[in-house]
């Protein structure tokens, strides 16, 4: 039953950020874009409730865990302001192209395609990674002296 709490507690706070930077955008007033960026206060509390209500539930999954595995990586690509700013012109060619189904189907497509494209790199990473070490660690004598 925690865990519902958490989720509660997630959505409340969720909706107390998009009510507020729906004022902010109906006032007209500076600022909406940092109701969500990473650093509001608002969105860490709301990330850790969301984290708590995950971390309660038991279950085992190998493409959950695969995918889990990259999230980071999606991240730090939409961390790169080079492109979001690439990201955020291709939303806007979308949105002033096509309108209704059309355009929310092809901005959902293009978003789970970038999300797609960051794990696939960073599993070649991983991947890369661990044959690297393996070849290390076989091929380096750590702690025995040169003769």
């Amino acid at each position: 039953m925690e865990h519902l709490r958490y989720l509660s507690m997630y959505l409340l706070i969720s909706c107390i950020i998009t009510i507020i930077a729906l004022g902010i955008t109906w006032f007209n007033l500076p600022g909406v874009d940092r109701m969500y960026a990473y650093t509001n206060p608002l969105v860490i509390i709301a990330a850790l409730y969301l984290l708590l209500f995950f971390s309660e539930l038991k279950f085992q999954n190998k493409l959950v865990n695969w995918v889990g595995a990259s999230c980071f990586a999606v991240f730090l690509l939409h961390s790169n302001p080079n492109l979001y700013m690439k990201f955020v012109e291709i939303v806007q060619h979308i949105y002033g192209t096509t309108n209704g189904i059309t355009c929310i189907s092809l901005i959902l497509l293009f978003l789970i395609a970038v999300f797609v494209v960051a794990i696939l790199i960073d599993q070649i990473r991983i991947f890369i990674w661990k044959y690297l070490s393996r070849f290390i660690e076989n091929h380096t004598h750590f702690g025995k002296v040169p003769q």
